[in-house]
């Protein structure tokens, strides 16, 4: 497990220098090279520990590894924006970036690593109750690392959105400390909240891509949407940004945020835009990565515990990298919120005016396609001949 939290802090380390050295051939080299192979990879590591818990992980393994490699199919047309907005937004970085990176980083790792080998002490006992302790546990892990993640987005973001509407600098220090003192409850509501109204939305958008024959269903499926863009007026990963800057509660910060982004015209912008699946898809290669070292050396060495080591390592990196991800992630808030509001102040950087006028021209396309079209029609239907007796 160490040497799994070791490999998860090195490659979120990595990841971060290549992003802010290089964030276009990051994006491109993540969907072109490294998304789907080292989850193929684990789906067939854990197909070969043939037990039926691994057998059973690993088939669901290769069914996400074929959805990632649909998915990379499906938004090729969309990489080169992600690349040009990723390079605009995290362009000028906040200043002593590395000292919140650094430590945060360490610590997440220790703090993981400690709790797993926890888990592992518990499991190794074989007792009952350690069937309810290990949720707990996992799920202690999982919100404290969302919390961790969330006071990195509100820090950076916050950072970044003064320097475009107000054009001032401030200490990312002092700033962090100051976001910690006002707005720590608000930030602990928003990573048990958020999470889940952003996984409603993102299950409504994949009913988009169904097509149901039952009018029932069709029905159930429209109202699920329409709840879904409702409630996530309430809670949304937009409403970070006014959290930090303004101190505000995550509803009213997500109602403020989401609703200037749609005066802008901006919503079908933002839903097209590939820079939360980017972070999101690293986070789960860089947990097949260490998914990989962990549940390699362990079937070499205790086949018997090679499952779990191999899910919890995947947990680990998972996290991780998603921490690593967080300043990147929060700059690209940032630059969208701050577009909304101040325009003008990004008149000599084109990459969402350019982008807008793209997607306004491939919707004037697809009404003219659909106005162009031919009306189907149907062949005559003979007429019945008359019955000669």
């Amino acid at each position: 497990m160490l040497t799994s939290g070791g490999i998860a802090a090195l490659l979120g380390f990595l990841w971060q220098w290549l992003i802010a050295r290089k964030p276009a051939t990051a994006v491109g080299m993540h969907f072109w090279l490294i998304n789907c192979t080292p989850t193929w990879i684990l789906g067939l590591l854990l197909i070969a520990m043939y037990t039926p818990g691994s057998l059973a992980a690993g088939i669901l393994v290769l069914i996400c590894g074929l959805i990632q490699s649909l998915y990379c199919c499906w938004i090729t047309s969309r990489v080169n924006y992600a690349k040009r907005v990723l390079s605009a937004a995290t362009s000028n970085p906040p200043a002593k970036l590395n000292a919140i990176l650094i430590p945060t980083m360490l610590y997440s790792i220790l703090y993981a690593c400690l709790l797993v080998s926890g888990i592992l002490g518990i499991t190794a006992t074989r007792k009952p109750v350690y069937r309810i302790i290990i949720p707990v546990i996992l799920l202690s892990l999982v919100w404290t690392m969302t919390v961790i993640r969330i006071v990195i987005l509100v820090t950076i973001s916050g950072i970044k959105y003064i320097r475009y509407v107000r054009k001032s600098t401030v200490q990312t220090l002092p700033e962090l400390w100051d976001y910690l003192d006002n707005s720590m409850g608000y930030i602990c509501i928003a990573s048990a909240v958020v999470p889940v109204l952003e996984f409603i939305r993102l299950t409504a958008r994949m009913r988009l891509l169904a097509r149901f024959n039952s009018e029932f269903l069709l029905s159930c499926a429209n109202w699920y949407s329409s709840w879904a863009a409702r409630m996530i007026m309430f809670g949304n990963r937009w409403g970070f940004v006014h959290v930090g800057v303004y101190s505000q509660a995550i509803k009213e910060a997500s109602i403020d945020t989401l609703g200037q982004l749609r005066r802008a015209k901006m919503e079908v912008l933002i839903l097209s835009d590939l820079t939360g699946p980017f972070c999101f898809l690293s986070a789960v290669a860089g947990g097949a990565i260490c998914s990989l070292v962990g549940g390699i050396w362990t079937f070499a060495v205790e086949k018997s515990y090679a499952t779990e080591i191999t899910l919890y390592a995947f947990l680990i990196g998972y996290l991780m990298i998603q921490l690593a991800m967080a300043w990147p992630h929060a700059c690209i808030l940032a630059y969208y919120v701050a577009y909304s509001e101040r325009p003008q102040h990004f008149q000599n950087d084109t990459t969402i005016p350019d982008r807008m006028e793209e997607l306004q021209r491939e919707n004037e396309e697809k009404k003219d396609e659909g106005s162009s079209a031919p009306p189907s029609t149907a062949p005559p239907t003979p007429s019945p001949q008359p019955h000669r007796s």
